[in-house]
């Protein structure tokens, strides 16, 4: 009897100390972000299909991925994803937990105020509708020359030569580019577009680019490509065939920044040749911009063609290395010029804010999309250009 009874305790301990275990393990998310959960369960997914499925994850049999190439965790070397999950603080978390945990988090949003993002087309449109009418087009004027100025970087992988010197380069729709297992709600406004960039940068001499420092650094520099050009020519028509004017490498990084306690995130980066056809842009060199100004961003928001995001502000300005500002931007947009609306000068580099997606279960199985906040709650961070500005060659 009394080993019947030790049996049993044996058994019960089987059972719910592990879940125990979970359950206080569950309890400590309430300090892990939404992107941190996404990112751990994609760094998952990638263990489990990867070349050795090394690590015993769960994920696999949990959802099954559409394209194990969407999953940006799937570039980094085998041993740096099984070191990088090794030191995962959610690593004792069922992965179920997870996927629950951003279920429960759902909430109805969308982003900062009114979404801004405009296609150039679109600005160009507009531009003309306020000719028509007799009003301003400055800062229509203005927005699309320095547009022509901003670039993005892809991959060197994403782009093959079509002859001549011209190429193309691969793209995958943003309907499923940003997370393999979980899809992107529907109602997501660019949905259909394609996305291609991982980050932006801008001319700021005949073949000197500036964009953020943790976009570019010795060990990818050789794997970047600067693209000048892609963008929406119409509703439905994505520029996606380039020039050899157009498409540039990188030969050097004149001077770089990363630096956690100061905020500063920059990079100088020298190309391979002058940038043909493109007039660099201006920047601040010494000073700083008004408090509440007037500021636009222009980029690339999680790798779609070009945008300009206007109707934003300065809201902190306190600082000597960073300000910050309620633009409308998103992963892809680090290494976006942020323009002073008044001058068109470059005021800062922007290099990182909230979050940019959140999981909503307002259809089956859930989807992901756009988190909202008013525009007080704002808080892109800009890295200002007078931290930079003496590293570019000639200033």
């Amino acid at each position: 009897m009394l080993r019947l009874v030790n049996c049993l305790f044996a058994f019960i301990l089987l059972i719910y100390v592990p879940l125990f275990g979970q359950e206080r393990a569950a309890s400590q998310l309430s300090d892990v972000s939404g992107r941190e959960i996404l990112d751990e369960l994609q760094l998952r997914e990638v263990a489990s299909v990867g070349p050795t499925k090394k690590g015993g994850y769960d994920w696999a049999r949990k959802l099954s991925p559409s394209s194990f190439t969407k999953n940006p965790q799937a570039r980094l070397k085998e041993e740096e994803i099984f070191l990088k999950a090794d030191q995962s603080k959610l690593k004792q978390i069922d992965s179920q937990i997870l996927f629950e945990e951003l279920r429960r988090r759902a909430t109805n949003k969308g982003i900062i105020g009114l979404d801004d993002r405009q296609d150039l087309f679109r600005l160009q449109a507009r531009r003309n509708e306020v000719v028509a009418k007799g009003g301003s087009v400055e800062f229509f004027d203005g927005a699309l020359l320095n547009a022509n100025a901003t670039c993005c970087l892809m991959d060197k992988n994403q782009i093959f030569g079509i002859g001549s010197g011209n190429s193309k380069i691969f793209t995958t729709p943003f309907s499923e580019s940003q997370h393999d297992t979980i899809k992107l709600c529907s109602a997501e406004r660019f949905f259909s577009q394609p996305t291609a960039a991982f980050c932006t940068g801008f001319l700021v001499a005949s073949d000197v680019v500036v964009t953020a420092g943790h976009c570019i650094d010795a060990s990818s520099i050789s794997e970047a490509r600067f693209v000048f050009g892609f963008r929406m020519a119409d509703e439905n028509t994505a520029v996606t065939s380039f020039t050899k004017d157009q498409v540039y490498e990188a030969s050097a990084i004149i001077a770089r920044k990363l630096d956690a306690t100061t905020g500063e995130d920059w990079a100088v980066v020298r190309l391979n040749r002058a940038v043909v056809g493109v007039t660099p842009l201006k920047f601040r060199k010494s000073g700083k911009i008004a408090d509440s100004e007037n500021v636009y961003v222009i980029g690339y928001p999680t790798g779609l063609p070009c945008k300009v995001s206007d109707n934003a502000t300065v809201n902190q300005n306190n600082d000597r290395f960073v300000f910050t500002s309620n633009l409308d931007t998103y992963g892809g947009n680090s290494g976006s010029p942020v323009f002073n609306r008044v001058t068109h000068e470059v005021e800062g580099i922007l290099v990182r804010g909230g979050e940019d997606f959140e999981f909503v279960t307002d259809v089956l199985g859930g989807c992901i999309r756009s988190v909202v906040l008013s525009d007080s709650k704002g808080n892109e961070a800009c890295t200002r250009s007078t931290v930079w500005a003496s590293s570019v060659p000639g200033n």
